[in-house]
């Protein structure tokens, strides 16, 4: 007990010492909504967080060292307003210190990926809630699907360089050391041009998802300042392989007073997606926002209505529409059908997409399958004379709960529909 209070004692003498060369801040952000989501026949009513911005408490600081030097740290954690819990580790979100001076910033530590920047800095909507252009984006078709690897946002072990105030001209290098962590070794790059009304910025990186498969990644956007209001534009490219995921936004601001007006139309394709990859379901039984193949497109509208500095209110419509390689005449695209039964012995059946009906001049279908020892997959086709088309996906999952059967149609859209009011 003796040596734990003298240990705190001499750490309180440290703070109060660096506090009179030094300045720390403390520092917040809670954002807490109502939130209605519908997809399909599926609806759910939330108290949701990071609407409008990311939920966190941090502390950074500054001491000067003279000479024009400068040390600072930042450490920065999220947290979800709603429940009061903490996400991830504890300073996930930010964990870095630097030396700063004429020569620009050195920044080590764990923080944004530079390829990251272009998404959060031109999105109308940060990158948060149901209008963010992530939604549709940093998700790597062909892995886990619907997953990623860990430096799309952020990356550990980073070590990071900043350029210095060069008339308009910014930027960044970096360099994560992987330690032997798959999806963590990452070098990256941004150049960027900030004057008047424009501001553009170009970013590339690559990651070691595996020892033999590297991820690359790279986009470019802009933005233009007028007296009606800002237009902002995004395009990017993720590789993982033979695989390939395009992304690109438009987006627009305008300033009423205290009111901000916001918009933005956003598209996703993704392709070199292996046959019978679905995306995943959370608990609510919704595969959220994945695109396993195909395209999928966003539109999103908002505001915030500014009550002081530091307070807002806001709203956020977002309709994301997905659609796998269309046919004519599908009907009824909201019927399901949900029989799964989970346990053992017992045969689940989930028909996530409607089956094809009603199609002039097409007649017949045929099952192609195969099997190994866990699990039956397959292709289901709709026949026309020689011609066959490929609507659907089969699997057949022999786990040790039981037998499960999972057919999805390609061939017809979904929808998925975020309101915060």
């Amino acid at each position: 007990m003796k040596k734990s209070l003298l240990a705190l004692a001499a750490l309180t003498a440290f703070a109060g010492a660096a506090s009179a060369q030094s300045s720390v801040t403390l520092f917040g952000v809670v954002d807490v909504s109502a939130r209605y989501t519908e997809y399909g026949n599926v609806d759910q009513y939330q108290l949701a967080t990071d609407g409008n911005a990311s939920s966190r408490l941090g502390f950074r600081g500054v001491e000067d060292l003279g000479g024009g030097l400068k040390a600072g740290f930042w450490i920065e954690g999220a947290m979800s307003a709603d429940t009061g819990t903490a996400q991830g580790q504890t300073w996930q979100r930010r964990s870095t210190v630097s030396l700063m001076g004429g020569f620009g910033e050195i920044r080590l530590g764990r923080d944004y990926t530079a390829t990251f920047w272009n998404w959060t800095v031109f999105d109308p909507f940060g990158t948060n809630g149901v209008g963010a252009s992530t939604n549709l984006g940093l998700e790597v078709a062909g892995l886990v699907p619907g997953g990623s690897y860990g430096t799309l946002v952020r990356a550990n072990n980073i070590i990071g360089y900043f350029l210095p105030a060069m008339g308009g001209f910014y930027g960044q290098i970096q360099q994560s050391a992987g330690e032997n962590t798959n999806g963590n070794k990452y070098t990256g790059a941004r150049l960027g041009y900030a004057a008047g009304p424009f501001n553009v910025a170009g970013a590339w990186g690559t990651t070691e998802v595996t020892p033999n498969l590297d991820g690359d990644n790279w986009n470019i956007a802009g933005s233009f300042k007028t007296g009606f209001g800002m237009f902002s534009a995004f395009y990017g490219m993720i590789e993982v392989g033979s695989l390939e995921q395009t992304n690109w936004f438009l987006g627009y601001q305008l300033p009423i007073g205290a009111f901000t007006l916001k918009a933005s139309w956003g598209e996703v394709e993704r392709t070199g997606v292996p046959a019978g990859v679905l995306c995943p379901l959370n608990n609510a039984g919704v595969s959220g926002t994945c695109v396993a193949q195909g395209d999928a497109d966003q539109l999103a509208l908002g505001f915030t209505y500014d009550l002081s500095k530091r307070t807002a209110l806001y709203g956020t419509y977002s309709a994301i529409s997905q659609q796998r390689h269309p046919l004519p005449h599908a009907v009824d695209p909201e019927r399901r059908l949900d029989l799964q039964q989970p346990g053992p012995g017992r045969l689940g059946l989930r028909v996530r997409r409607p089956p094809l009906v009603l199609i002039p001049g097409w007649a017949g279908l045929r099952l192609a399958l195969a099997r190994n020892h866990q699990a039956a997959f397959g292709r289901l086709f709709l026949l026309r004379g020689t011609t066959q088309v490929d609507i659907g996906a089969m699997d057949v999952d022999f786990g040790h709960e039981g037998c499960f059967l999972k057919w999805e149609s390609i061939s017809v859209a979904e929808a998925i529909v975020n309101f915060v009011p």
